[in-house]
């Protein structure tokens, strides 16, 4: 079982990078997109079916080599979010 960085490294990340990663999400989203409000990463509806693994897919591309911690629980508020 390949473990995740965060079990076995020090997690350098900032909250500037975490700051460009979520932009840079919000951004190339956003591109090209028929109905922003629908597709839109932070949607609702998106946001109501965010898993870990669709998180990791698409957050971590943008953190700049940088890894998110406890990405699991940060899921599961993002869906929380989606919902209310």
């Amino acid at each position: 079982c390949e473990k995740y960085p965060e079990e076995t490294q020090i997690n350098s990340l900032e909250y500037e990078h975490l700051a460009k990663g979520l932009k840079k999400l919000a951004e190339v989203d956003d591109q090209g997109a028929d109905d922003p409000l629908k597709n839109y990463a932070f949607s609702p509806q998106k946001l109501s079916q965010i898993t870990l693994e669709s998180m990791k897919q698409e957050l971590e591309p943008h953190l700049e080599g940088h890894y998110l911690d406890n990405m699991a629980k940060r899921a599961e508020l993002w869906k929380e979010l989606g919902t209310v």
